[in-house]
């Protein structure tokens, strides 16, 4: 058994909602008319409803319990307070304790008690690491030093194969499960006129992505019968979940139509622009979205060809839209033992708008607990921000998730609960 949800009740749910976005960053999860879901798992219950639930009298202001968020500009965070929100009713002002926290205490603007307070000072395992910035390397308190070096190809390949074991542990997928599949529309001369490529893996998931149709050839309906051959293949495949990626400037309003439900927003990659992640459960009765407007064409297999092509004009699409500032920048390094075996590593980099990737980042069993992962995590960071990018993006799971808050990873964007399987993952960043 575990913890769900945290629910306080409110007059105005949107209004809520709004309050705890500018103050916190929540983002809306799911709206069920008078009861949403905010990120971090707080519902917000409107009062009139809940009164029906319980048949009881509401009361406000009991301070029998409280919401308590950590923020370590709190000076900054008193600041934005008295800015959105000047009339918010104070139980305490921004003050210090004798152990030297420092913390305000408000209501919101239904009588729920906040308390945001920074960090109190607690043994961590993953600190007590000094880095070193002219070895590119870090010290533990028993001076043993672990230096960092740059990665060839089979390192990679062997740390990512590393975290991947790691991973599957305890997501347990089904062996060789994984499969592509690229579906094809071509007219009469075998002129390609749209296309998607499907992905199903071990989790029972699905990811579709390169999905094109030629502008001429748009509105009518190939798109979405694309999208529908997908799910129906994955289906078949026994997976429960689809996932996608678009952009602000694709194709969500597609997704929308077809049951896709946002989980996920990144901002300013690229700049000006915002990234979606949309899932949609296969397992569940659904209408299928067909357009008034469907032609008639044959959905066909491809190859690789194929799933090049698509790809290629995605990319030259996108590129006309919102232009990559250069090539993906490979990023990696590993810490070896004494006899030059790999202990620990991570892989990742920058792409063309600046966003950053983590594809890896692992410690072996044995030298767990020493600072060697935080260590790797702070490297993986500088040089992400030296090659251009200023914000990390992470996504971390319910078995990992403490590490990187630890880590300063504190602002939750977007969840996805059931994934893996009985558990949850976490869309995470921090600003560098």
């Amino acid at each position: 058994m575990k913890l769900k949800n945290v629910l306080i009740v409110v007059k105005d749910a949107e209004r809520s909602r709004q309050f705890y976005h500018d103050l916190f960053g929540l983002e809306l999860v799911l709206d069920n008319d008078g009861n949403m879901i905010l990120t971090e798992g707080l519902v917000l219950q409107e009062e009139k409803y809940w009164k029906e639930f319980l048949g009881r009298e509401i009361v406000t202001e009991n301070n029998a319990c409280e919401l308590y968020f950590e923020e370590t500009n709190i000076e900054g965070f008193a600041e934005r307070l008295e800015k959105y929100y000047p009339d918010v009713k104070y139980v305490n002002r921004l003050m210090t304790h004798s152990w030297g926290q420092k913390v305000i205490r408000f209501y919101d603007p239904d009588g729920n008690l906040i308390e945001v307070g920074t960090p109190v000072p607690t043994p961590d395992p993953f600190s007590g690491s000094q880095f070193d910035d002219n070895r590119s390397g870090f010290v533990e308190e028993t001076e043993m030093v672990f230096e960092m070096m740059p990665c060839s190809e089979d390192d990679r390949e062997f740390i990512e194969e590393q975290a991947g074991d790691a991973f599957n542990a305890t997501a347990q997928p089904e062996e060789d499960a994984e499969e592509e599949f690229v579906y094809v529309i071509a007219d009469e001369s075998g002129n390609l006129l749209g296309g998607c490529v499907l992905s199903v893996d071990g989790l029972g998931t699905a990811s579709i992505y390169d999905l094109w149709v030629e502008e001429e050839f748009r509105g009518q309906g190939m798109a979405s019968a694309l999208i529908r051959e997908a799910e129906r293949e994955a289906r078949e495949h026994g997976c429960y979940l689809a996932m996608v990626g678009t952009f602000d400037w694709q194709a969500r309003p597609l997704y929308d139509k077809h049951g896709y439900m946002l989980n996920d927003t990144m901002t300013d990659v690229p700049k000006g622009h915002e990234h979606y992640m949309l899932t949609k459960r296969l397992d569940r009765a659904a209408e299928n979205y067909i357009p008034s407007n469907t032609g008639e064409y044959e959905i066909r297999r491809g190859g690789e060809e194929d799933a090049e092509i698509l790809s290629g004009k995605l990319r030259e699409y996108d590129s006309a839209i919102a232009p990559r500032e250069h090539d993906y920048i490979p990023l990696s390094k590993k810490i070896v033992d004494e006899n030059g075996r790999i202990i620990a590593g991570f892989v990742g980099g920058v792409d063309g708008w600046n966003g950053t990737d983590i594809d890896a980042l692992w410690v072996e069993d044995n030298y767990r607990d020493q600072g060697i992962g935080s260590g790797l995590l702070a490297e993986l960071e500088r040089e992400v921000k030296e090659n251009g990018a200023d914000v990390m993006f992470i996504e971390a799971y319910d078995w990992n998730v403490g590490f990187f808050k630890k880590n300063g990873y504190e602002k939750v964007t977007g969840l996805l609960e059931d994934y893996p399987k009985g558990h949850v993952m976490y869309c995470m960043q921090k600003s560098l």
